[in-house]
């Protein structure tokens, strides 16, 4: 009999621990119901403003959108644009020679510059455009020295001596750089 009462208390102890799992499980479950009543809800809200925008945009003037491919093709073969004459006004034989040197970079070409990024072209600034786009450096009560200067906004090239606007590599110019040379 004594091993009855110990089976006995081994089961009525599984009992009331398998009714706890059960009442925990069956609030983790209320608890889930209510947040899926929630979301619900969440999604009905959303389901009716996307009505009334897509409502609202029917009953809207539809505007034409042109892509950049259409409107080259119209100026190419309408207007008879030479989009290969225009590519060379962009970027000049000579500028062309300094991305193949010097790479990444943006490159001056008369009224305005070229940005290049992996040999590709990516945008044309005007100064007007690059002024917009950097902030005013800070007045610095001296100023600092680029390069040697032989007249105001003019820069030496330590190897030729030519005068350029843009020094490189070390105070070369465009051209050196493109030969190859080096101060080091």
């Amino acid at each position: 009999m004594g091993t009855d009462h110990v089976e006995l208390k081994a089961l009525t102890t599984r009992k009331e621990q398998a009714e706890r799992r059960l009442k925990a499980l069956r609030e983790e479950l209320s608890s889930l119901d209510q947040k899926i009543r929630t979301e619900t809800r969440e999604i009905g809200s959303i389901d009716a403003q996307i009505a009334q925008l897509q409502a609202k945009a029917k009953n809207q003037t539809k505007t034409v959108i042109f892509t950049e491919h259409a409107i080259l093709r119209y100026l190419e073969r309408v207007k008879g644009l030479d989009l290969d004459q225009v590519k060379k006004e962009m970027v000049p034989d000579l500028v062309t020679k300094q991305i193949r040197a010097m790479g990444n970079g943006e490159y001056p070409v008369g009224t305005h510059s070229v940005k290049v990024k992996d040999n590709t072209v990516i945008t044309i600034l005007t100064k007007e455009e690059k002024e917009k786009m950097q902030p005013a450096p800070p007045k610095s009560p001296v100023e600092p020295v680029i390069g040697p200067k032989e007249r105001s906004g003019s820069l030496k090239c330590l190897k030729c001596e030519d005068l350029t606007d843009r020094l490189l590599k070390g105070g070369l110019c465009v051209l050196c750089v493109q030969e190859g040379f080096s101060l080091e």
